[in-house]
């Protein structure tokens, strides 16, 4: 080979050295991606770094402690950090109003185009949402309260295929399930007006669903949990209704509102969140899935316990 043949080849090894660089500097793969999606309309919640941090810690624990529970060790998925072992959380400027965004009017459930809008906004936002080895969930802030105290265009959705996924959520979300007071309010949170929500007073089976519980601790519980089942779904985890109940049973099932069962056994014996053992069978395939987790699992306050007197 002569010496343009050797600089060419040379050129070439280059060039490829080059790309296996930048593919280095890229993110990891099989690891949740996070989009904070803000209308032109609406600004993002104050501290929504620490309350990402937690709701996503939370969840990453709790799939680490079921895995535990159903024999295959304490496996968990990854989030994209940044070097101080912080969520990244890519905040993403959306050219609509939240309206127009949510697409939805005033319906209790989203149908629309919210889901395309989300998508728009994170490939808008430079990145490609259907890559391969991530799964981005996207936030966005377009939920409303009314003056009667309803709820709309709140929504939780997600859906995969092997090797990627996409969830969108309401801001709500971040807003409740990042709140580490909330799991501990137990007042009934008819006529309460909670900041997180709205201005207006929050009113029983009006604001939200009978099955979501009647109390703030009820919400935070639905929220955190139902974040946790959308990636579920990312992780082509299906429902399951097996010996499920609401507020007592699978996470993929209708038992995904009992998550402060799991999280304060003592002080909720009868609500409860799990994790399905066909589920945890297919995560332990998963190449999101980790072992192990480096997550401690969560030890529960100790149970107070108040002897009645003899003869009372």
């Amino acid at each position: 080979m002569g010496r343009k043949g050797l600089i060419f080849l040379a050129c070439i090894l280059a060039a490829m050295l080059a790309m296996g660089s930048a593919c280095a500097d890229k993110v990891k793969p099989y690891q949740i991606r996070i989009a904070y999606v803000i209308p032109t309309d609406r600004q993002p919640q104050a501290n929504y770094q620490d309350k990402v941090a937690l709701l996503m810690s939370r969840i990453q624990t709790f799939y680490a402690d079921e895995m535990e529970r159903n024999g295959f060790g304490r496996m968990t998925f990854d989030v994209e950090s940044s070097p101080e072992g912080k969520p990244n959380i890519h905040l993403i400027q959306s050219k609509l109003t939240a309206a127009v965004f949510a697409d939805t009017g005033h319906a209790r459930y989203v149908t629309g185009k919210y889901w395309e809008h989300a998508f728009q906004a994170v490939s808008d936002g430079g990145f490609q949402p259907d890559a391969a080895g991530e799964i981005w969930l996207c936030f966005v802030e377009a939920q409303t309260q009314l003056p009667d105290g309803s709820i709309h265009n709140d929504t939780t959705q997600g859906t995969g295929r092997f090797g990627n996924g996409f969830a969108l959520c309401s801001g709500f979300e971040i807003a409740l399930g990042g709140d580490p007071n909330l799991i501990h309010d137990h007042r009934s949170y008819g006529g309460l007006v909670v900041p997180a929500i709205g201005p207006n007073a929050l009113r029983p089976s009006i604001s939200f669903p009978t099955y979501q519980g009647s109390d703030v601790s009820s919400l935070y519980a639905d929220y955190i949990s139902a974040t946790a089942h959308e990636l579920g779904h990312c992780f082509l985890l299906q429902h399951c209704y097996l010996n499920d109940a609401t507020q007592c049973g699978n996470l993929m099932g209708n038992g995904f509102r009992g998550w402060r069962g799991y999280f304060m056994p003592g002080k909720f014996p009868k609500e409860d969140t799990r994790l399905d053992r066909p589920s945890a069978l297919m995560l332990s395939l998963s190449p999101f899935f980790k072992k192990p987790a480096n997550l401690l699992p969560y030890s529960p306050p100790p149970v107070v316990t108040i002897d009645t007197p003899p003869g009372r």
